[in-house]
C-alpha cells in the first residue's frame, strides 16, 4: 500500500512538471557529476554541466548543501528511473514480472529520441556479431553513414560479418576483441552472440579503441558480454576528446549497473545518461544511452 501510494504521488509529481518550469529545491548531497536536489520530496539530479553557463569544477563551488535554490527543469526522465528500479529489483528477486513491468522500448525510438542518429555518423561497433546492429543503424538512417568500424572476436561470427557487409562502402572490419589495451586473452568459442572472454577456450587478440582509431567518432556501441567496463577504459581518450554518443550494454554483469555510469561520468561529466530496456530474445537488453 505504501509503495502504491508513493507511485501515485510520483505520477502526480511528473504530471505537474514540464521542461522549462522553475521549481524550488533543497540541495541534499553533492557528487562529482552533480547535486541531488529534493523537489516536493522527490530526488532530482542537477547535472554539473547545467549549473553554470561558464562551467564549474565542483558542485559546492555554486551550491551549498542544505540550502534551497530555484532550478529550471531541463529534462524529466521518469522512464529511466522506472526502468532502472525494475531491472535492479529483477536482479535481486529473480521475479520476471519486473522485466515485464519495464517499458519495452523500440530501438527506432531510442535512435530517434535519445541517440538522434544522423546521416553522417562515424560508428564504432564493438561486438558486431554478424552485423545485426549495423543493419539496425543503417536501416534507421536509410543506409546513410560516414564510416563504420566493426570489431568481432569470434572467427565464425566474423565470417558472417564479412559476408553480410561485403556490399557496404566506408567500413573497416576487425577480427578483434575489445579491452583496455592491446593483449591476447582467452576466448570461449560458443559460436554465437554469447561468445565471450573465459578461463578456457582459444587465444584471441584484443585491442583498446584509443590506439586503434585516432580520428573522430560520433557513436560508440558496446555489446561485448561483460567486457564493457574494460572497453570503456580503452576508450578514455576518445570519449574525452570527441564526446561521442554512447550505447553501452549493462545486462551482462550485475556490477555494471553501477560501475558503467560512474566510469562514463568520470571521463566526461557532461553526459546525460538514459536507461532503457528492450525485449530481445533470448537475452533481455538493458542498456545505457548517453549524449551530451
Amino acid at each position: 500500500a505504501k509503495d502504491a501510494a508513493r507511485a501515485e504521488r510520483e505520477d502526480e509529481f511528473f504530471a505537474t512538471i514540464t521542461v522549462g518550469d522553475i521549481v524550488e529545491g533543497k540541495v541534499e548531497r553533492a557528487t562529482n557529476f552533480g547535486a541531488f536536489v529534493s523537489v516536493n520530496g522527490f530526488d532530482c539530479l542537477a547535472h554539473i554541466s547545467d549549473l553554470s553557463w561558464t562551467g564549474v569544477e565542483n558542485v559546492t563551488d555554486v551550491l551549498e548543501i542544505g540550502k534551497c535554490y530555484e532550478f529550471q527543469i531541463l529534462k524529466a526522465d521518469k522512464e529511466s528511473k522506472k526502468v532502472y528500479q525494475n531491472i535492479i529489483n529483477f536482479k535481486i528477486s529473480g521475479k520476471v514480472n519486473y522485466l515485464y513491468n519495464s517499458t519495452e522500448c523500440n530501438k527506432n525510438t531510442i535512435y530517434s529520441n535519445l541517440l538522434k542518429l544522423g546521416s553522417d555518423e562515424i560508428i564504432v561497433d564493438m561486438g558486431a556479431y554478424d552485423g545485426d546492429t549495423i543493419r539496425e543503424f543503417t536501416g534507421y538512417t536509410q543506409g546513410r553513414y560516414k564510416h563504420i568500424y566493426a570489431l568481432e572476436p569470434d572467427e565464425k561470427n566474423f565470417k558472417k560479418l564479412v559476408k553480410n557487409t561485403e556490399n557496404m562502402q566506408g567500413i573497416n572490419l576487425y577480427n578483434l576483441g575489445v579491452w583496455n589495451k592491446k593483449d591476447t586473452l582467452i576466448f570461449s568459442k560458443k559460436a554465437g552472440r554469447n561468445s565471450k572472454l573465459s578461463s578456457e577456450g582459444v587465444p584471441v587478440k584484443v585491442t583498446d579503441i584509443d590506439s586503434l582509431i585516432s580520428s573522430k567518432v560520433t557513436l560508440l556501441k558496446m555489446d561485448i558480454e561483460g567486457a564493457e567496463f574494460h572497453a570503456l577504459e580503452g576508450c578514455e581518450q576518445t570519449i574525452k576528446k570527441y564526446a561521442p554518443k554512447l550505447y553501452v550494454c549493462a545486462y551482462h554483469r550485475n556490477e555494471d549497473m553501477f560501475a558503467l555510469p560512474m566510469k562514463i561520468l568520470e571521463y566526461n561529466n557532461s553526459y546525460k545518461i538514459y536507461f532503457r530496456h528492450s525485449p530481445y530474445i533470448p537475452a533481455w537488453e538493458s542498456n545505457f544511452y548517453c549524449t551530451i
